[in-house]
């Protein structure tokens, strides 16, 4: 075959296949649509899910930032309120930590009679003894709670009598604003009269 026969035969070839897919486009035009509309369904869904997850990822990463944060302040607080107990009442701070100490015994106590009554296939909210175990419990708590409230009002207290001038000091002062003060300032006053009546 020679090289014009062969471009003959292969641009027939093209026109043909053009015409076929025009044809098969135009026959099949509804399910090419659907299938490229189901496309941009499931592209937009996946976007949108993405969006969603790093919207929710973003927020947890907030929420852990937030926990650590208040866990940092409450870590802040101990460290105050201990230094203050340990300076001013040394079994004050003792005796919180024993209360401490008690709860989470009493939680550990709560918990194995609670697995009791599981293994057993029974339901440990339906005993009144573990129902008054837990309430002892939120009472303990409570208590403790009281303690650390009075704790805080102590040290708070304390910084305020700290903050206080004594009578002696005020007197002082006082004494040094008449005085001192005053004087000095009348001193000045005539000092500059003195000056302009100069000029």
């Amino acid at each position: 075959m020679s090289r014009k026969a062969t471009h003959i035969v292969v641009w027939t070839f093209v026109v043909v296949l053009f015409f076929w897919c025009v044809g098969f486009l135009g026959n099949h035009e509804q399910q090419i649509k659907s299938a490229l509309d189901a496309c941009v369904v499931k592209i937009k869904a996946g976007v949108s899910s993405w969006s969603e997850r790093r919207e929710r990822r973003k927020q947890e990463r907030a929420e852990q930032i937030e926990k650590e944060r208040q866990k940092q302040s409450e870590a802040a607080i101990e460290s105050i309120l201990k230094d203050f107990a340990m300076k001013e009442s040394p079994v004050l701070w003792k005796s919180v930590m024993q209360m401490r100490k008690d709860i989470a015994e009493q939680d550990m106590r709560i918990e194995r009679l609670r697995k009791a009554f599981r293994d057993i296939g029974e339901n440990p909210e339906a005993d009144n003894d573990c129902a008054n175990l837990k309430k002892q419990r939120e009472e303990m708590q409570g208590e403790l709670e009281n303690v650390i409230a009075a704790l805080k009002r102590a040290y708070v207290e304390s910084r305020k009598y700290e903050a206080t001038l004594g009578q002696n000091k005020r007197t002082e002062f006082e004494r040094n604003a008449k005085e001192k003060g005053l004087d000095e300032a009348a001193a000045a006053v005539r000092r500059y009269e003195e000056m302009r009546q100069q000029k």
